[in-house]
């Protein structure tokens, strides 16, 4: 009974251990990434930070800059591990002049590096004019592959593309953020003399979350074998999210496999600088 009892006591102890975020505990965790990071052992670099970078902020009264580093370090092993959309997902709230580390030199040269590597990418992706046209408004389209005349176009609803919540009557508003003013991922082709547009199926994903899908504005592909992989993004963010107010900016997007007329989300490409 003694030993369960102890036993008990330990692991309470260990549950509710708190992380070390003292300036000299993130030093420390530096000191050990760096070794992992010249390895190129980008998983053990990160799994070094994890804890610090999820538990760890400055406070009003704290030097920022040990923090600001750690940021910096993580989004690097992030960025040299593949993964730039994260590398920029991390650091995207550090864009907002309100953050602590806003213009600081090691995130501001890290983000860079990261939106650089993610141009590289998405240049991988190409779109072609479209001489089909949609019954609604077309936002942007692009040509399928093949010698069919077929297309894959973002169509708005009656709010377009630019829609802001308080600029909608109390009606529209509730549809708004219920996704409603969502652009719709359509394929339009010629039938019988006639154009016909075909809704692409999608689950809830990223691209088209009332948040963000009103200021889509990119719509490219790659061919993928026999498949066709999209990619779907914005390149410029409002003022405010969609659905909310504020100085923060929000993107949507993804990329995706068509599948016999069905969107399979690969990389959700989503961020905000909050």
């Amino acid at each position: 009974m003694k030993i369960f009892i102890l036993a008990l006591l330990v692991t309470t102890q260990f549950s509710f251990a708190k992380t070390d975020c003292s300036s000299k505990a993130i030093s420390a965790a530096r000191k050990t990434f760096l070794t992992h990071f010249q390895k190129k052992d980008f998983a053990k670099a990160l799994a070094t930070l994890k804890p610090l970078t999820s538990d760890c902020y400055p406070k009003e009264d704290d030097d920022a800059e040990p923090y600001c580093w750690l940021k910096s370090d993580y989004s690097l092993a992030l960025l040299k591990s593949g993964d730039p959309y994260e590398c920029r997902n991390y650091l995207g709230g550090d864009m907002d002049p309100r953050s602590s580390c806003y213009e600081h030199k090691g995130i501001s040269t890290n983000f860079a590096m990261c939106e650089k590597e993610i141009t590289t990418i998405e240049a991988k992706y190409s779109t072609s004019k479209c001489n089909l046209k949609s019954p609604d408004r077309t936002l942007v389209s692009t040509k399928l592959p093949g010698k069919d005349d077929r297309c894959l176009a973002l169509v708005g609803t009656k709010y377009g593309s630019d829609y802001n919540l308080s600029e909608l009557s109390e009606t529209d508003r509730d549809e708004a953020e219920e996704g409603a003013a969502c652009p719709s991922l359509v394929i339009l082709e010629k039938k019988n003399g006639k154009e016909i547009s075909t809704p692409v199926k999608s689950d809830k994903d990223p691209a088209f979350d009332s948040m963000t899908c009103c200021y889509l504005d990119i719509l490219k592909i790659k061919e993928k074998g026999a498949a066709i992989e999209l990619l779907i993004s914005s390149k410029s963010g409002p003022s405010q999210p969609c659905g909310g107010s504020g100085t923060a900016r929000a993107y949507g997007g993804g990329i995706y496999d068509l599948i016999n007329g069905h969107l399979k989300l690969v990389k959700d490409l989503s961020w905000a600088t909050h």
